[in-house]
């Protein structure tokens, strides 16, 4: 497990050219390509993990598999972010935050919709379906958006501004709306983890969630008739003019400066902090002392926590800026939650644990937006 999570970390250092892939063939078919490598790399993972292709070197194949799904996901996120930011010029950090925050809840709701709908033990050989249902789940999801997923034209994007728009609720109303229903997942998915004991399944609760968004389309879907992309043909004079170049002002220059290097660091603490957790909180909770953790509770706590963290640290982090204080600070207050977090992991017992994921969880979650 920790070879194949390095591999995963590794393979982060490259998913960079995920940015310059969205730039070279437009949001829509990067978000396809990407769709295809992670579905199809979980997919082969779940056929040799169940001993229905057998091969001679498991554990390098899984590493490589992983790898190639995270530079998938980071192809998928990077064509969604950029539509977004393209799409709410100058004020992206509430959408932005909440497609971040759907992100960081996506495994806490996989893991407990599989668990309701096929119950089993954490140590059960039949938990490893799991991952046919995660390829199944990851490609599916990204299918049925991407029609609806492009960059809107200028006029469509003043329309919106003006509040004039064919769904039943009116553009003003749209980002608070996916905030509750973004809550309102946050909050099952964690009751779920739960009540999975008293045998109470909350699992077609979550789903009839998930769906609720198709109701900004209602009465009738906003044109999405197909636009031309810088893919697709020639751009207009504005898109052309707004097209900045991938290396503008990037790598080469920011290594430059120390401020980079203390960034990365701080980065690369707050995250490895996370990742400690993503990667081993199935071990760490059956090795605890006393009464037993459930793996699939303790993934949806740490989903959950970090999901609001990443729905709400953009806005926090205006907050901060609009008090005179310099953004990164922010960085100084992850760090040391992060470290908290880990400190109260040391504690036997099931009230420090949980309450170390969640601390650990909300960090690794402010993180992203900012």
């Amino acid at each position: 497990v920790s070879t194949i999570g390095m591999c995963q970390l590794a393979m982060g250092l490259g998913t960079f050219t995920a940015g310059i892939l969205v730039d070279l063939i437009g949001v829509r078919r990067a978000l396809l390509i990407g769709c295809l490598v992670n579905a199809g790399a979980w997919g082969i993972f779940a056929l040799i993990a169940n001993k229905i292709l057998l091969v001679q070197s498991p554990l390098s194949l899984f590493c490589a598999l992983i790898a190639l799904s995270t530079w998938g996901t980071s192809v998928c996120t990077g064509s969604l972010f950029s539509a977004l930011s393209k799409n709410f010029p100058g004020h992206s950090s509430g959408p932005i935050g909440v497609a971040k925050a759907q992100v960081g809840i996506a495994g806490g709701v996989a893991a407990q919709v599989f668990v309701g709908f096929f119950p089993s033990r954490d140590d059960a050989p039949e938990r490893l379906y799991y991952i046919y249902f995660l390829s199944a789940s990851s490609g599916l999801f990204v299918l049925l958006s991407w029609p609806l997923i492009r960059v809107f034209s200028q006029s469509e994007l003043m329309a919106a501004s003006a509040g004039r728009g064919d769904s039943c609720i009116t553009p003003q109303w749209h980002l608070k709306t996916l905030i509750a229903i973004t809550l309102l997942l946050v909050a099952a998915t964690q009751a779920c983890s739960f009540m999975h004991g008293e045998g109470i399944n909350l699992s077609p609760a979550i789903l009839v969630i998930l769906a609720l968004p198709a109701l900004l389309l209602f009465p009738k879907c906003n044109s999405f008739s197909p636009q031309k992309t810088a893919a697709d043909g020639p751009l207009k004079a504005d898109e052309e003019e707004n097209r900045v170049s991938p290396w503008a002002g990037g790598p080469a220059q920011m290594v430059r400066r120390p401020e980079t290097w203390l960034l990365w660091f701080t980065v690369f603490a707050v995250i490895g902090g996370g990742t400690v957790l993503t990667t081993h909180l199935g071990a760490m909770a059956a090795s605890r002392s006393g009464p037993l953790a459930s793996a699939a509770s303790a993934v949806a706590t740490f989903s959950c926590a970090q999901s609001l963290g990443r729905l709400f640290g953009g806005m926090l982090s205006d907050i901060i800026v609009s008090l005179r204080w310099a953004r990164p600070w922010c960085f100084v207050a992850l760090t040391l939650l992060m470290a908290l977090a880990h400190g109260i992991l040391c504690f036997p017992g099931l009230a420090p644990f949980y309450f170390g994921v969640i601390l650990a969880g909300l960090a690794f979650g402010v993180l992203w937006p900012l």
